[in-house]
């Protein structure tokens, strides 16, 4: 007994697998928009990148930046366009794509932006937030 089949789509399978194995997926960021308000009393404040933040000083503020690509893409962070890494009260925390602020200042006002890279480009996204000082809350 022979067996006929049509190889044309097992072809195409294996041709899509091979161009994204070798040319990948450029990133894609998944941001919202919108402006979250975050007021005395409560402990944190948890923002998805594009989405404008304006809390009180002292908060932990959480940030996360939701990506997507092939290969797995890396994401930096960066405060008024100066690269942030893990130190003090800044966690930079990869597994989740996030940015902690614990207790956050006045001085940490202005853009905060997420890149998303990969072999096969890059992704960048951004929101804005605005420290009211605790004496003017």
């Amino acid at each position: 007994m022979r067996l006929i089949f049509n190889a044309a789509p097992i072809i195409q399978v294996l041709f899509l697998f091979c161009f994204l194995v070798i040319a990948g997926e450029k990133p894609r960021i998944e941001t919202s928009t919108g402006r979250v308000i975050g007021l005395e009393g409560i402990e944190e404040a948890v923002v998805k990148i594009g989405q404008d933040l304006r809390v009180v000083e002292g908060l932990i503020v959480r940030l996360v930046c939701p990506v997507r690509g092939f290969p797995n893409p890396e994401v930096s962070w960066f405060l008024n366009d100066r690269i942030v890494k893990t130190s003090g009260r800044f966690l930079v925390d990869t597994r989740s794509n996030s940015l902690i602020v614990d207790g956050i200042q006045v001085q940490d006002t202005g853009q905060v932006s997420c890149t998303a890279s990969n072999s096969a480009g890059s992704a960048t996204a951004s929101s804005f937030i605005s420290i009211i000082g605790k004496d003017k809350y």
